[in-house]
């Protein structure tokens, strides 16, 4: 499951986000707002493979901007 930092957990690795990055902010947040998104919907909903969007996740999880909770 998928969802953005809250405010207060936020430790921000000081980056500079590609523009690709910033999309994937902007659809898990959108997708986001009742409940945490899976890899495989943002896949579905931005056309993209799945391996694409984990390595995506996993930048943006490294620098903070959001929490990734691996199944099992």
């Amino acid at each position: 499951m998928i969802s953005l930092q809250d405010k207060s957990e936020r430790a921000f690795v000081a980056t500079k986000l590609t523009a690709s990055q910033e999309n994937y902010l902007e659809l898990i947040f959108g997708l986001s707002q009742a409940e945490p998104v899976r890899v495989g919907e943002i896949a579905r909903v931005a056309g993209v493979q799945l391996p694409s969007v984990t390595k995506a996740i996993g930048k943006l999880a490294e620098a903070g901007l959001l929490r990734h909770e691996s199944y099992g």
